[in-house]
């Protein structure tokens, strides 16, 4: 009996110590598992992993969000300059490596790579507080740099002032104003008149990236093709604001006044007074045409017969001023005979006329 008793002793003693010793064994490995996670924590490879596990699209989306700022977002979100431009770089083509030339034994930077592309950094330093006599790596910086998308991009388009113009969608207004011209050559006299043609103005886009899409809308929300020539749209809506009543009887009036001014000045078959009196009823009483064109009779009786006259004349625009006024452009080809028989030659004038209760007149004529 006394010796089983002992076998029970013995076999508990055992298992005490098996679980004090099982206890201290514990112990001993979770203080070693901490002493080497803290270790590891002492390397800045180890918190540069720790920090690429939480490095995804919405982190980069976060830093990125100033610098997408930057691009003219009336015409490309944010959203989609990220997903066109970032997001394609980013998920398993990120990688890193170590900075050697900004890092010390305090600071350690790690270059963010897609591919072999910088798109930006990360800076560890150590902490000031120990822990199991470690000092350990902590993240202070992350920058991110996309500025190798930027494009030195600019497009702009010149339309007539009363057009509207969108690009992307987006409807340009002033801030997109870069210049203004008013410059028509030919059409500028209009202005002493009182008819101002229509400005051209110049939309200016930068700060995109790719292509840009302008539309272009007249004033009845009519699309318009960007090759076409405003300027001369322009024109021809100044140049056709007559009704076609006025266009009638002025077309009238012209073709008669140039056949008979043509033969008054030419002193068509010598006829001199009677061509002068062919004219008059054409001229305005007292305006500087009618004074010139009466001033004109004392040299014909000395000139000689040129027998001038009208083969065809062109009638290149006809424009309504104010009060009453009109501005006739015609092209007329004279037939002059002379020692070598007819020649002909081609004449450009501007006929400004009169419309007046009594009737039509012209009051100035100007060659060009």
């Amino acid at each position: 009996m006394k010796t089983g008793k002992k076998k029970k002793g013995f076999l508990y003693g055992m298992l005490f110590y098996a679980v004090v010793f099982i206890c201290i064994l514990t112990i001993g490995m979770i203080i070693l598992w901490r002493y080497i996670e803290a270790y590891e924590k002492t390397r800045p490879a180890t918190a540069m992993r720790a920090y690429m596990q939480t490095f995804n699209e919405e982190k980069v989306r976060y830093l990125v969000y100033d610098f997408l700022g930057t691009f003219d977002n009336n015409l490309q979100s944010r959203e989609e300059i990220f997903d066109g431009y970032i997001r394609p770089m980013l998920g398993d083509k990120v990688n890193y490596k170590k900075n050697p030339a900004e890092s010390n034994e305090t600071k350690v930077v790690y270059s963010l790579l897609s591919d072999e592309q910088l798109i930006g950094s990360v800076t560890l330093e150590q902490s000031e507080k120990e822990e199991i006599g470690f000092r350990f790596w902590n993240v202070v910086d992350e920058q991110m740099d996309f500025s190798f998308i930027r494009e030195d991009n600019s497009s702009s388009v010149t339309v007539p002032e009363s057009f509207t113009v969108t690009c992307n969608g987006y409807t340009l207004g002033g801030k997109y104003l870069t210049g203004r011209q008013n410059d028509y050559d030919s059409l500028d006299y209009l202005a002493e008149y009182g008819l101002k043609m229509p400005d051209m103005v110049t939309y200016t886009v930068t700060d995109y990236l790719g292509d840009v899409e302008f539309r272009v809308y007249d004033e009845d929300g009519a699309e318009h093709a960007l090759d076409e020539n405003f300027e001369n749209l322009l024109i021809n809506r100044t140049l056709n604001n007559c009704s076609a009543e006025e266009t009638e009887r002025l077309t009238t009036f012209i073709q008669n006044y140039c056949k008979y001014y043509v033969a008054f000045m030419g002193s068509h078959r010598d006829l001199i007074y009677g061509n002068y009196a062919n004219l008059k009823p054409y001229l305005l009483p007292g305006s500087d045409l009618a004074v010139r064109m009466n001033g004109a009779l004392d040299g014909m009786t000395w000139s000689g017969n040129k027998s001038n006259e009208i083969q065809s004349m062109e009638i290149n625009y006809i424009i309504r001023l104010e009060q009453g006024r009109y501005v006739c452009d015609i092209t007329y080809f004279v037939n002059t005979l002379g020692n070598r028989g007819y020649v002909v030659t081609e004449n450009n004038a501007r006929v400004f006329v009169r419309w007046t209760d009594t009737g039509v007149f012209a009051e100035e004529m100007l060659s060009y």
